[in-house]
């Protein structure tokens, strides 16, 4: 509805986690790119043991080397999902983002979701939790959409209930 018609769909995170099925489900072309390793969803990106991209559907081009190696077709939407508050230089991956995709959605952990939990536990919040190199709410999001000049659409209040956010850069 905010983007148009999406035909070419791609995804960063765990692939159990995105719209990839979705997607293929709707005729898009979809594109997997495996995060790199050393930041999050390497190796170790297993549910029941068994290895999440063993998962991806074998007509999905998949991306083994991380975002830098892809080169392909414009991507008419990029999800990011729980990913981008893992990253140690998030502007660099921003402009890689931007450079293959026509607009992206990013999925984070919402700022007040630690605070909420806290209290609920009786413990005290801590802020951004350790394995999170960054935080990530509107008014960053704002920051990144003008850097980029991207339009923010921030306003998906069904997410909330899962503790995220939702913002989509188009």
């Amino acid at each position: 509805k905010n983007i148009g018609n999406i035909k070419f769909y791609g995804e960063v995170g765990c692939p159990l986690w995105g719209m990839l099925k979705i997607a293929k489900n709707h005729g898009c072309k979809t594109t997997f790119i495996k995060g790199d390793e050393f930041y999050f969803w390497g190796k170790k990106c297993k549910n029941k043991k068994e290895y999440c991209c063993s998962k991806i559907d074998k007509t999905t081009n998949f991306i083994n080397k991380g975002i830098d190696f892809y080169n392909g077709k414009k991507i008419d939407f990029l999800g990011i999902f729980q990913y981008l508050d893992h990253l140690p230089e998030p502007i660099k991956f921003m402009k890689k983002i931007f450079s293959i995709s026509k607009s992206a959605g990013f999925i984070v952990e919402a700022e007040d979701t630690n605070l909420a939990t806290a209290k609920k536990l009786q413990k005290v919040a801590t802020g951004v939790p350790v394995q999170h190199f960054t935080g990530w709410d509107k008014s960053t999001m704002k920051f990144i959409a003008k850097k980029f000049n991207k339009k923010l659409k921030s306003d998906f209040s069904d997410i909330k209930i899962s503790g995220n956010n939702f913002f989509l850069l188009h």
